[in-house]
């Protein structure tokens, strides 16, 4: 046995023994696998910080995690865009959206250092740059249009699900929109740009994922099994992560399903994995409504936690390339980090 080898069975052996005491079921290596969802014990909340507002009376939404761990987040109540360095928080930055008042959904870093949203209240996606403060917007094209999940791909354009017309979306660097639409109509609202290059997006109601090569235009469909999809993000680890009511779902590149776990609902009542995020040291981190962070680490295993705060209710999520979770607080209003 090799010494990496020894030292993961190692791992894996104390992995055993610990969810042996904890009551935790444990995935071990690749193949399809259940764990159990249990709360963790009494933690060093010293790990958690929570921020108020850059303007107060402010409530941050949508967050978004930049190269070079900048997190940004959206505060539709104030109207702004805000820009936290990961390493010195104080250090804000607002940039105002100015007559717009957009609705925005969520956030995406682009390539040249801009920063994109969807925007449903005006059926648009707008584009902020950080170097002048210039806002602009482009228009769907429909009344009703939204861009949904808007992710830069590998072609450094930015892709979003388009629900109102069944199918992907495209929204090139210089406003110009395309669209890719899904073989069976079906309603888009999650979309990833995987290891592969292509980018994988869920097909609502249809219990598939779609996976489109922009390079080539060849579309894949990929039976996951997932009745109702909450929520979809690249695993750092390769592959896609999807999310539905109960269940995580782990899928390779060429198709196949890693994983599958199933976390009990019972006592708490049903858990519903949203804003799915993975890097490096966090193989996938999620939030529910009811119990705050969840996690899953390489082997499976679910765990939980809140933030030690009165009313806390996180939701929107991103992760630094060191694995510290950021998410906006919408029962204390607040930005929060661990």
């Amino acid at each position: 046995m090799t010494t990496a080898s020894a030292s993961r069975s190692a791992l894996v052996s104390l992995a055993t023994a610990m969810a042996t005491v904890l009551g935790v079921v444990v995935a071990v290596g690749g193949g399809a696998a259940s764990a159990g969802a249990w709360e963790l014990p009494p933690r060093d909340y010293a790990s958690w910080h929570e921020y108020s507002p850059a303007t107060a009376g402010g409530s941050p939404g949508p967050v978004v995690v930049a190269p070079g761990d900048i997190v940004w987040y959206a505060d539709t109540l104030e109207n702004e865009i805000v820009k936290v360095p990961a390493a010195a928080p104080a250090a804000v930055e607002h940039f105002r959206l100015g007559a717009f008042a957009p609705g925005i959904s969520d956030l995406a870093a682009a390539s040249d250092g801009t920063i994109w949203f969807g925007d449903f209240l005006n059926a648009a996606i707008g584009r902020l740059d950080p170097a002048t403060g210039d806002v602009t917007e482009h228009p769907l094209g429909g009344a009703f249009d939204r861009a949904t999940s808007l992710t830069p791909g590998p072609d450094g354009a930015l892709w979003f699900g388009d629900p109102s017309n069944g199918g992907i979306g495209r929204i090139a660097l210089d406003g110009t929109i395309s669209r890719v639409p899904d073989p069976g109509g079906t309603g888009v609202y999650d979309i990833a740009a995987a290891d592969d290059g292509r980018l994988w997006y869920t097909r609502d109601g249809a219990g598939s994922l779609g996976a489109y090569d922009p390079a080539t235009g060849d579309l894949d469909i990929v039976p996951v099994g997932v009745s109702g999809f909450t929520g979809l993000t690249a695993a750092a680890s390769g592959g896609v992560w999807v999310a539905g009511i109960d269940t995580l779902v782990k899928v390779e590149t060429d198709g196949t399903v890693s994983k599958r776990i199933s976390i009990p609902s019972a006592p708490f009542g049903s858990v519903v994995p949203r804003h799915l995020v993975s890097a490096d040291d966090v193989d996938l981190a999620f939030t529910d409504a009811d119990r705050g962070l969840g996690r899953v680490d390489l082997w499976g295993n679910v765990s939980f936690s809140k933030p030690p705060y009165a009313g806390t209710k996180p939701e929107h999520l991103g992760v630094t390339s060191y694995g510290s979770l950021w998410y906006s607080d919408r029962g204390r209003d607040t930005l929060g980090n661990v």
